[in-house]
Formats: C-alpha cells, structure tokens, sequence
C-alpha cells in the first residue's frame, strides 16, 4: 500500500508542478507562443469543424488563397487520435481555443510518460526513470 502511495506521489509532483507553472497557458490567459502553434490550431480547429458537420475536408479555402487539406494535417497528424479529444472537449462545452489547450496538455502528458516508461525499460531502474 506504502509502494502505491509513493508511486502516486511521484506522478502527482511533476504533474502539479507542470500545472502550477503553464497555468496561464492551460487556462488561455496566454497567448500563442508561436505562430507555428497557432497554425496547428487553425488547421485542427477547421479539420475537426468540418467532421463536426459531416464534411471531409479536402481544401481548405483559409490558408494562402486555398491549399489541400493533406499538407496541413501533417502538422497535426490526420489519423492522431488524439486530436479527436479536441473534439470531444468541444462537444463537452470547452470552446475551442480551450480544447486546443488542454489537448495538447494531454498530449505532452502522455509523451511524457511514454518517456518515463521507456528510461525504465531501458534503465531497469524506477529512481534513474524518474530523474531523466
């Protein structure tokens, strides 16, 4: 029971100081750091706007005079399911610049912790996982 505690412990540390420091950005107070952000937000917001209403999009009219939809969605990956969450967050009443926000949260969360899982197996070691 000590051991799953403790286990607990280690991920809510990282993960509530991670919140605690992008808290501007997770509750939209911040704007975009970068353009290349706010592409992706363009473009997944217009993708997942036009699977909202039943359209698969093959153009979009919004980028440079009009452009295929293809070259855009390799920013945002067009099978990621997890840009579907953006979706989902939209449905459940987040608008979705907010969605965006807390997707690519859960994004980098998940990444993380691929990372950890990763160092583990390859370190054989929980502590040295942690540290890296």
């Amino acid at each position: 029971m000590k051991k799953n505690i403790m286990r607990l412990f280690y991920f809510l540390l990282p993960v509530s100081l991670w919140t605690l420091l992008f808290q501007p950005i997770l509750w939209g107070k911040a704007l975009f750091p970068s353009q290349e952000t706010f592409h992706i937000y363009a473009v997944a917001k217009f993708y997942l706007e036009s699977l909202r209403i039943g359209v698969f999009p093959f153009w979009n009219p919004y980028v440079c005079w009009g452009m295929p939809i293809v070259v855009y969605l390799s920013y945002v990956g067009i099978f990621n399911p997890i840009w579907f969450l953006m979706f989902l967050l939209n449905f459940a009443g987040l608008d979705p610049y907010h969605a965006f926000l807390w997707t690519a949260a859960a994004y980098f969360f998940i990444g993380q912790l691929g990372f950890y899982l990763l160092a583990r197996r390859l370190f054989r070691d929980e502590l040295t996982a942690y540290a890296a």
